[in-house]
Order: structure tokens, then C-alpha cells, then sequence
């Protein structure tokens, strides 16, 4: 079952205000974004090797210039997960509309941490984002 707006409150921690409430999730401000470079690798058994990563400056704007590429993006918002709920990160149309596509890994049931973070692709545009914008939403069923 898809859970609305209100139950996500419940879940989702840090500063939330009124534009963050949507009808079935929440979207979640930008805090820090980091550019990925070189190669991962991930064996077959054993610990996952990430790839390198550079944060990105804010601008004299207090913006990030994004230029095509693949980014980790945290957000100030983190989460507490019940045992019987999974989330999942999407994209806002903005980000969307823009050439921007976020990949969000599953949240599984029971993981909490202070900041939620995921992946944004920057596809073949530059883009500019501000300092604590909204250009995600979370939801998640029981």
C-alpha cells in the first residue's frame, strides 16, 4: 500500500515545511553534491570499492553549476525506516524537464540515517541548482 504524505512525516527526519509536504511523498532539499570520477569495482564477494568523488563548489550565487556527468547528492533531510516500509527517491519534473535524471536505490525496511543521499545523471545540458532546493520527492509503501 502507497503511503501518503502524513505517514511519511512520521519517517522522514530533519527540517520539513510546508512546500516539502506533497500529496504522496516528500520532497527533499539539496544540501551537498560531489562529482563521481575513475571506476568502481564491485567483487563478487567481499567489501564494494567506490569510486572516487569530488565535492562541488557552491557558487558566488550559493548554486551548484552542474556540467553532464554523475553525481552524488545528499539532502538534509535522513530517515528512520520501519520494519514494514521500503522508500524510494524520485525526481522532480524541474530536474526532469532539464535534463536531469535521479537513480535511487531502494531504501530498505529498518535503515535510518541523519541524510539521505542518491544519484543524480546530468544528462547532455549544464544545469544550475540553488542551495536547499527541492528537486527530489521520497515515497514508499508498506
Amino acid at each position: 500500500m502507497q503511503l501518503n504524505s502524513l505517514q511519511l512525516k512520521e519517517i522522514i527526519t530533519g527540517p520539513l515545511e510546508d512546500d516539502n509536504i506533497q500529496q504522496v511523498g516528500i520532497d527533499l532539499n539539496l544540501i551537498k553534491v560531489e562529482k563521481l570520477s575513475d571506476f568502481g569495482f564491485i567483487p563478487r564477494k567481499g567489501k564494494t570499492i567506490l569510486c572516487n568523488r569530488t565535492e562541488v563548489p557552491l557558487s558566488d550565487s550559493n548554486s551548484w553549476i552542474l556540467t553532464p556527468g554523475v553525481y552524488d547528492i545528499t539532502f538534509e533531510q535522513g530517515c528512520n525506516i520501519p520494519a514494514n516500509v521500503a522508500l524510494k527517491i524520485r525526481q522532480r519534473s524541474s530536474i526532469l524537464r532539464n535534463g536531469g535524471i535521479l537513480h535511487s536505490s531502494l531504501f530498505d525496511p529498518g535503515f535510518v540515517t541523519d541524510h539521505i543521499g542518491t544519484i543524480l545523471h546530468v544528462m547532455d545540458t549544464t544545469i544550475i541548482i540553488e542551495y536547499f532546493s527541492r528537486i527530489a520527492q521520497i515515497y514508499g509503501e508498506e
